[in-house]
């Protein structure tokens, strides 16, 4: 096995891998398959002779796009328990990151959408526009739990439906940062990488086991996703040979039997958006394999022009994926407002991705990037700090 290596390998023999620079690139293609995909639902919906046309078919599978963000996810997040490890901290310091990384940005996307929800009931009120997707929506109605689980993302567990459509996924991504935080309790204790990604690999094993019998519960249905992002930065971490047919080979072995099996005879709805178990299960081992054969490459692929475009969008990728659907939708009632017919689908195909990425961007500016140059200038202090 060939990984690229930034330092000799510690005694442990988990090396200390340099940045993967095109999981932005990635992120920049999920993003961007996220986006066309919803776009498609309001195309369709809006023109229903487009429902068989090639492009819609096409794009319909840009959902697929959650399993590479799931499996990014858990390679960054298993590198970023490990980390924490290396650098000596505490659970606090690492639930802190994540909580900071997720919730702010994601709070005032919730802000944005209840602005044009309560704006959206006022112009209709006043008799400035006629009913829309926006004033359709009465906030007056739900219940407390609603509101609690929408600002915590614990909709899965609260039973609460998402105001904003694409949060299921960050329910997910919670609790997947609350188990490895639960994992790296026993990391912190053996102050040994090994043994804590073990424990998450046993964890992957125990819910694809689940799954084959029948056993089918919020968030464990798609921890697997989550699971092999961490095997794999388990097996690009190794620096040898003989490191990774000890520690890792026999999980490698194990997760992708059951994981094969499973998407080859079985296909159940999955998560809460119930997508059938067959097409997540066959995009992230795909979307795996491309992450590995990848990472060969990294530093002369990243260097690509039309690469470092999509690597450029994947920056404020979380930030597009938060808003996208509020942005697309403008287009849409815009769109209406002008009576624009079937005719102009391609124009309002392209019209979509640059509203959703043009706003995207100072969303991202504004809310997003504050944060993650915030958490850099604190790492660098924290480096020069004086012993």
């Amino acid at each position: 096995m060939t990984t690229q290596t930034s330092s000799t390998p510690p005694a442990d023999g988990l090396i200390r891998l340099p940045p993967y620079e095109l999981l932005n690139f990635w992120r920049g293609i999920a993003s961007l398959g996220v986006v066309a995909y919803h776009w498609a639902e309001i195309a369709r919906y809006r023109f229903p002779n487009l429902e068989g046309h090639w492009l819609y078919q096409g794009v319909s599978w840009g959902f697929l796009g959650v399993q590479l963000f799931f499996v990014i996810s858990g390679y960054c997040i298993a590198a970023a328990a490990v980390a924490v490890l290396r650098r000596g901290e505490t659970i606090g310091d690492y639930l802190f990151a994540r909580v900071r990384r997720i919730y702010p940005t994601y709070w005032a996307s919730l802000l944005l959408v209840i602005c044009f929800i309560l704006g959206g009931a006022w112009l209709v009120k006043i008799g400035k526009i006629g009913n829309n997707i926006f004033a359709a929506h009465d906030m007056t109605t739900a219940p407390f739990l609603y509101y609690l689980a929408n600002l915590t993302l614990t909709m899965g567990i609260l039973k609460q439906p998402a105001m904003l459509a694409v949060a299921w996924t960050l329910c997910y991504e919670v609790m997947f940062y609350g188990i490895v935080g639960i994992a790296l309790l026993w990391g912190l204790r053996s102050k040994n990488p090994h043994q804590l990604l073990q424990l998450l690999h046993l964890f992957t094993v125990g819910c694809l086991i689940a799954l084959w019998l029948g056993v089918r519960v919020f968030p464990f249905d798609l921890w697997a996703q989550f699971g092999i992002g961490v095997l794999l930065f388990h097996w690009l971490s190794c620096g040898t040979k003989e490191v990774a047919q000890k520690q890792v080979v026999p999980w490698v072995g194990a997760i992708l039997a059951l994981m094969v099996s499973f998407t080859l005879f079985r296909n159940v709805p999955l998560g809460l958006s119930k997508v059938n178990s067959q097409p997540q299960y066959l995009a992230t081992l795909l979307v795996t394999l491309g992450l590995l054969l990848t990472y060969r490459y990294d530093s002369i692929w990243s260097k690509n022009p039309i690469i470092r475009v999509f690597a450029a969008v994947g920056i404020f990728s979380y930030s597009l994926y938060l808003t996208h659907t509020l942005t697309i939708r403008i287009v849409s009632a815009g769109a209406q407002a002008l009576h624009m017919t079937e005719a102009t689908h391609y124009l309002l195909f392209v019209l979509a991705f640059v509203v959703a990425v043009g706003c995207a961007y100072p969303f991202f500016l504004l809310f997003e990037k504050p944060i993650i140059e915030s958490r850099r200038v604190k790492k660098t202090a924290e480096k020069v700090k004086p012993a």
